[in-house]
């Protein structure tokens, strides 16, 4: 009997591939991360995190599909866990469409750049594209959310009652003019963010962040193997009774160099601005006008010291090449980068790792980085790396953080992934 049910189950599932020739692709990936944490005073902290992922695909016809993939992870520092990664049905074509569950960012990925729960809508005109997106974070699960805006958000992953991310409502408006000069694109984009979190909900004192950005930024190229970008957001907002008002800026290099080892440079900088009177970083005032540039989601940068956006001018350099690209054999797939980053606070103040400033400090000069990577991919289905990072913080006697944090940090980890 219960074999008739499952063959039943079978049959329904598989139905409309038969009855209406739908394409079906099914798959998934297993994915470990091996890595050591640690500085030069302390025994290194062991990481472990394996991630099993299933997938299916379904081509429904020429324009529409369905998308979906569920993980299971364990990680050695945190409860393992079940999510859904994307459930999404879209549609194809000069008028795109998604419904469900799938990632979202603005054209920088420096303000939002998450998955999300709602419905985008993308338009390919001659001259023009266009995205409108509507969504939410609340189904998320906390502990795969980098959406921490507020001191309530902080604490949801360490409350074992918060299952779900902070319930925020995003609404995304984008216009990305082609090369309307110089083949030089010219983009525009609007976000609003809403805090939805009600006020039981709330730690003591905290309250809700509301924010909007308005966004311009160009890109193109300058010479035949030279890219540049650049962009700029005006950021305000409100909480308590305190008006935000901030921007980020910043931009960058490319040259491509293929036949030296399809050789790769880059160079870029970003300047989020601070608020010296802060009490904490966020949400750090009870009254006034607050400088800090608060993103919907947090971006990183190194391996080893990565703060937020938020009060500081990071410069990054880095080159990356094959090195057996001309042998013609499998080692032509692997690929070696070095990058190089610059840390400033733009202005006295905290930084997002608050707990490591010395707030008398009046130096701005954080430190430098460099990370190094080696990538191997031997089969499509097969990848491999090796990365290690090297954080070497300012430890003069006006250095901004406090004494027990001048110390160097590194951070080593192997990376494998199949598909099958």
């Amino acid at each position: 009997m219960n074999a008739r049910k499952a063959g039943l189950v079978i049959l329904l599932l598989f139905l409309p591939v038969l009855l209406f020739g739908i394409t079906v692709d099914v798959g998934g990936s297993i994915a470990n991360e091996t890595a050591l944490d640690g500085d030069a005073y302390n025994t290194p902290t062991f990481l472990q995190k394996d991630k099993l992922a299933l997938w299916l695909e379904m081509e429904i016809d020429d324009y529409w599909r369905l998308a979906v993939q569920g993980s299971y992870t364990f990680d050695i520092s945190e409860p393992v866990y079940l999510d859904l990664d994307y459930l999404s049905i879209y549609r194809v074509g000069e008028i795109s469409f998604n419904l469900g569950r799938f990632p979202i960012s603005e054209f920088t990925g420096l303000v939002l750049d998450h998955t999300l729960d709602g419905i985008r809508m993308r338009f390919a005109l001659p001259g023009l594209s266009m995205q409108f997106a509507w969504a939410t974070s609340a189904l998320l699960q906390s502990m795969s959310s980098t959406i921490l805006m507020s001191n309530s958000d902080v604490q949801d992953p360490f409350d074992p009652t918060a299952f779900f991310a902070a319930p925020r409502m995003i609404e995304l408006m984008e216009l990305n003019f082609i090369e309307p000069f110089l083949r030089q694109d010219i983009v525009v984009s609007v976000l609003l963010q809403h805090d939805m979190r009600m006020e039981e909900k709330m730690v003591a004192g905290g309250d809700a962040v509301h924010t909007q950005y308005l966004g311009v930024g160009m890109s193109g190229p300058l010479l035949p193997a030279l890219y540049h970008s650049c962009y700029f957001y005006l950021g305000t907002g409100v909480y308590s009774d305190v008006f935000i008002a901030s921007f980020l800026t910043g931009g960058g290099l490319r040259l491509y160099l293929d036949e030296a080892l399809y050789s790769v440079f880059e160079l870029s900088t970003l300047l989020g601005t601070g608020d010296t009177e802060a009490g904490t970083f966020l949400e750090g005032r009870t009254s006034g006008e607050s400088g800090l540039f608060t993103p919907v989601s947090r971006p990183f940068f190194g391996l080893v010291f990565s703060p937020n956006v938020g009060n500081l001018w990071m410069s990054k350099l880095s080159y990356s090449f094959k090195p057996f690209s001309a042998t013609g054999s499998v080692l032509a797939n692997l690929q070696v980068s070095a990058d190089g980053y610059l840390y400033f606070r733009t202005m006295r103040g905290l930084i997002s790792e608050e707990g490591l400033i010395d707030r008398d400090s009046t130096e701005n000069y954080l430190g430098i980085e460099v990370d190094g990577r080696i990538g191997f991919r031997p089969l499509s289905d097969l990848g491999l790396a090796l990365l290690f990072g090297i954080f070497i913080p300012n430890t003069s006697s006006t250095s901004p953080f406090i004494r027990s944090q001048r110390k160097l940090q590194y951070f080593g980890k192997f990376e494998l992934s199949a598909s099958f």
